[in-house]
């Protein structure tokens, strides 16, 4: 649904405003994590900063997941409020996760291949974005509703977050920056 942007329909029961301030709640969500989070991803880490990024990236799950949780217990229109809960949190999931997945990869795979594993890091992430809608549909046409898609997208981010914690270095590696000029 937050991919749908002007497309969105309400859903029974709430008109377009309602929808609109809903889906607008993540978006702002997002927004106001990468601006006061910013500046940590921009810095040279040192043990305890690098032990953020891995918390942090916790966070974004934990974050994400009950968001779909709570998306999964809406019943009728009159929980509303469990939508805006979902965006909040979702959209704090997706502003956490953006500021930490491109620090971790520098920080796992530094050095000259570096930008060749983000671009593939890139085109999966847009891969996932392209056939996640299409499966979750398939899987309601199936099964006659979202929750196995649900499930499997949560297991999917809860998997993905255990192997961020087993990739990520036990040690840190000083970096030096070279002064231009």
């Amino acid at each position: 649904m937050h991919h749908s942007g002007g497309g969105a329909r309400p859903a029974p029961g709430n008109n377009q405003e309602q929808t609109t301030r809903f889906l607008n709640c993540r978006h702002e969500t997002v927004v106001v994590i990468r601006i006061d989070l910013r500046h940590v991803s921009t810095q040279s880490l040192d043990a305890p900063q690098a032990a953020l990024f891995e918390f942090a990236n916790t966070a974004a799950t934990l974050a994400t997941v009950i968001a779909i949780l709570a998306l999964l217990q809406v019943r009728d229109p009159s929980q509303l409020w469990m939508l805006y809960l979902y965006s909040i949190l979702f959209g704090a999931g997706t502003g956490l996760f953006a500021l930490t997945v491109y620090t971790a990869l520098a920080d796992v795979f530094y050095g000259k291949h570096l930008g060749s594993i983000t671009g593939l890091t890139i085109t999966s992430l847009g891969l996932g974005f392209a056939l996640g809608p299409w499966l979750a549909g398939y899987i309601y046409d199936l099964a006659g509703s979202y929750q196995l898609a649900f499930i499997i997208a949560t297991a999917s981010m809860a998997i993905a977050c255990a192997l961020f914690w087993v990739s990520s270095p036990r040690k840190v590696r000083l970096v030096t920056l070279k002064k231009t000029g």
